[in-house]
């Protein structure tokens, strides 16, 4: 699954000036990165983001690395791994 906040079509239908440069984030949702279909999809909308001066951010849910597991369920506040506060800060 491939999550864009804007869509791309969008972007392309309006002619802008190159000057102008736009945040877009691609996340690949896909929990496998074996599959080829969902990386090719997100390499296409990168591609056509990167041909329009686009300010461009990745987010690969398969590479990231971080436990699930609420280990103390709510009652204690865990903190974010690296890998989490990363993706955090891309999206923010």
């Amino acid at each position: 699954m491939v999550v864009l906040f804007r869509p791309l079509f969008e972007l392309f239908r309006q002619q802008r000036p190159k000057t102008i440069c736009t945040n877009f984030l691609v996340i690949i949702g896909h929990p496998n990165q074996l599959i080829d279909y969902y990386r090719a999809l997100a390499d296409a909308y990168i591609k056509g983001a990167s041909a329009n001066t686009v300010e461009l951010k990745t987010i690969s849910i398969a590479v990231l690395t971080f436990s699930p597991n609420l280990a103390f369920g709510y009652e204690k506040r865990v903190e974010l791994e690296p890998d989490l506060l990363d993706a955090w800060d891309k999206i923010m």
